[in-house]
């Protein structure tokens, strides 16, 4: 299958999803991350604000802010991803792509500035047994992941989060690729 066709067949598979099954799933996701080493270690934890069809992100946060651990969730600026720490007054805008985003006026983290350890919380439409990722196309996680790694000294840990059901053989990569260290699904943690 090519990219196209899975992106194509994990969007009908999250559409059937119903919304008791996905606030279930989520539920068992979340609970499954928060029992994580690196989760537990994080000082820091930049994550996505999830779409209606992908597993729902706010108690990740709600529960990440109760740790008082620094918050920060994305906004797309050109081809790059630039995390915003959350705040209560935080100004939002919905970008082209329809994703809820923070204003461009908010102030930024840069990542590669953190001396603690953090971790990001990685959407895709698709994962596989070896933590190889299927995003949407864009590349804005490859591209933000490459950079973090890339840098020396950083401690960090990628955790890609979805449904059992978006879980395959095999996902075609290439070479601009990046995986994640860790994926948690709501009936398994693959390492």
């Amino acid at each position: 299958m090519t990219k196209k066709d899975i992106r194509n067949k994990m969007k009908s598979i999250l559409s059937v999803i119903k919304s008791d099954g996905r606030e279930l799933k989520s539920e068992r996701i979340a609970k499954s991350l928060f029992s994580l080493n690196a989760f537990q270690s994080a000082q820091t934890v930049f994550i996505f604000v999830s779409l209606d069809e992908e597993s729902d992100t706010k108690k990740i946060i709600e529960r990440s802010i109760i740790d008082e651990k620094l918050v920060a969730i994305p906004r797309i600026c050109g081809n790059d991803l630039i995390f915003h720490p959350i705040h209560n007054e935080m100004k939002y805008t919905n970008h082209r792509l329809g994703i809820r985003e923070p204003d461009s006026e908010e102030p930024v983290i840069d990542p590669e500035k953190l001396t603690t350890p953090f971790i990001i919380i990685v959407p895709g439409l698709a994962f596989d047994k070896k933590k190889r990722r299927l995003g949407r196309g864009g590349g804005f996680y490859d591209r933000f992941l490459k950079n973090l790694r890339q840098s020396a000294g950083l401690n960090f840990n990628a955790i890609g989060i979805c449904f059992s059901e978006q879980i395959m053989d095999e996902v075609p990569t290439f070479e601009h690729d990046e995986s994640v260290d860790v994926v948690v699904t709501d009936n398994a943690i693959i390492y």
